[in-house]
């Protein structure tokens, strides 16, 4: 059974482990795990963020984050969701879907009770089909569909799809930053 509820301190480890495996399977170089744990540890001391951990038996198999801040084209409260992160073990399992879930709570709560407003996202599907989202529709007709996260489509000041680099290739990587200097130029 999983368990959704607010991280504490004393998940930070576990915490950090989920990160580092998501980081390394996308071949990007995880940050020194003391600057990690630091910014976890920041993160959770902040009175602007919730990080909300999905929990087994024995371990944690995903977390994700709410940030609380102000916008500033609507000057009301917002809250965004980032990093969505679920261990291997438990991948299309729902353990996703269900810190979404979570997460949609806590901002219903916060839009109730404190006036919060911001969209919430549904999940968008990338495989080609009579569900495919229609951006990926668009992006797709180029012959490269994301797949796995961080997969980076490079889009010309005109629309048009210039490039696809998919997850592996970092965003320091020479031909990404090639690309992006030669769409900014023309």
């Amino acid at each position: 059974m999983i368990t959704y509820r607010l991280a504490t301190a004393s998940d930070a480890a576990q915490v950090v482990s989920l990160l580092q495996e998501i980081i390394v399977s996308h071949g990007v170089t995880p940050p020194e795990p003391g600057r990690l744990h630091a910014t976890l540890a920041a993160i959770l001391e902040a009175p602007e963020h919730i990080v909300l951990v999905a929990e087994t038996e024995d371990r944690l198999a995903g977390m994700c984050a709410l940030i609380f801040s102000q916008s500033t084209w609507s000057a009301s409260p917002v809250c965004e969701l980032q990093d969505v992160v679920v261990t291997q073990d438990y991948r299309r399992t729902d353990v996703g879907r269900g810190l979404m879930r979570a997460a949609e709570e806590i901002a219903t709560f916060c839009q109730r009770n404190y006036g919060v407003t911001f969209p919430m996202f549904s999940k968008l599907v990338t495989k080609a089909g009579p569900d495919q989202s229609p951006i990926y529709t668009y992006l797709g007709a180029t012959g490269n569909l994301p797949g796995w996260n961080f997969s980076k489509y490079l889009v010309g000041k005109d629309g048009t799809v210039k490039a696809f680099f998919p997850s592996k290739v970092t965003p320091e990587d020479p031909a990404l930053r090639k690309a992006i200097d030669e769409a900014l130029g023309s």
